[in-house]
C-alpha cells in the first residue's frame, strides 16, 4: 500500500487488483477507482459528506463507506 504524505491511502496492489483514491486539499476522500470501475465522493462547503457514487455502501445519509478492495462484489 502506498500512502501520501498526511497519511492516507494513494494506491495498493492486492492479489494483481489496483484499487487508487484521491484526495482533495483538506484531505477528505473524493475518488476511488478499482479494476476501472470509479467512485465519487461530494462535500459541502462545511466539510460534511453529502453525495457517493460508484463503488460505495450508503449506511445513511451522512455516512458512507468506500469499497476497501477487501472484498469482491458483485
Amino acid at each position: 500500500m502506498i500512502l501520501h504524505a498526511a497519511g492516507n491511502r494513494v494506491s495498493r496492489v492486492k492479489d494483481g487488483v489496483v484499487t487508487t483514491w484521491v484526495n482533495d486539499a483538506e484531505y477528505r476522500l473524493t475518488g476511488q477507482e478499482k479494476s476501472g470501475q470509479a467512485a465519487t465522493f461530494v462535500y459541502d462547503n462545511a466539510g460534511n459528506l453529502t453525495e457517493g457514487y460508484g463503488l460505495i455502501t450508503i449506511l445513511s445519509p451522512k455516512e458512507v463507506v468506500p469499497d476497501d478492495g477487501d472484498e469482491d462484489r458483485a
